[in-house]
């Protein structure tokens, strides 16, 4: 990204992201998979709103003396502010949906509180943090994430569309989170008879901690991935 302004006039409105973001959907069109940028040290709040984007600082890759900050931002697998992107959200729930029905079809069981989710619901989760994972230009899973008031993160969601199936996307969403991570431990649960879900956690190193009946003949497990050191 080479230039970006908002008139002093309008700013304080979102345009700016709107911008980023945009320029972000361009460069996955092209068949991109990541895009820098830089910035000044009288421009703080350029560089706020970058690395609230997901831009991650690294070494300086251009001959702008100028720039006091140079960063970088994966757009394969890519963090989502969902209200400032409304049609990504939009997508999101729909890939929800289709990830949610089939594992409904595996546990026999349709009350998933996700599957039923509205919009506006899945907007106001508010304490979740989402990455999504994108072919080119289209978002085809995501992973969502929280605190979960101790040392750890919570894996609280993680869906790949079902026609985007067995192409590495739960793993890629994975492998994302592992970075933001680090060493602490995380958690999750899924269906007990999701047993591709299971595996590919056993893979990632879960263990399983506990199994509780949420409707009859319908099992939970819950996994635990402790702290690395």
């Amino acid at each position: 990204i080479k230039r970006m302004f908002v008139v002093e006039e309008v700013r304080g409105r979102g345009h700016a992201r709107r911008l980023l973001v945009a320029l972000e959907d361009a460069a996955r069109s092209l068949g991109h998979t990541r895009l820098r940028l830089d910035t000044g040290p009288k421009q703080p709040f350029a560089r706020a709103l970058y690395e609230s984007a997901g831009y991650r600082p690294i070494p300086a890759y251009n001959a702008n003396n100028a720039a006091s900050f140079w960063g970088e931002k994966r757009l394969d697998v890519s963090p989502l502010t969902l209200r400032a992107e409304p049609a990504k959200a939009e997508r999101l729930l729909l890939v929800q949906q289709g990830a949610y029905a089939a594992e409904a079809e595996l546990m026999g069981f349709e009350g998933i509180p996700p599957l039923h989710e509205t919009l506006d619901e899945l907007l106001e989760a508010e304490h979740q943090h989402w990455l999504g994972r994108f072919e080119a230009a289209t978002l085809v899973g995501g992973l969502a994430w929280e605190d979960d008031g101790g040392a750890g993160l919570a894996i609280s969601r993680l869906i790949v569309a079902p026609s985007a199936w067995r192409r590495g996307h739960a793993s890629a969403l994975l492998d994302a989170f592992d970075e933001l991570a680090g060493a602490r431990a995380v958690t999750t649960s899924t269906g007990s008879a999701n047993t591709p879900a299971l595996a590919l956690y056993a893979r990632r190193g879960f263990v399983v901690t506990g199994e509780e009946e949420i409707a009859p003949g319908v099992g939970l497990t819950r996994l635990l991935r402790p702290g690395r050191l």
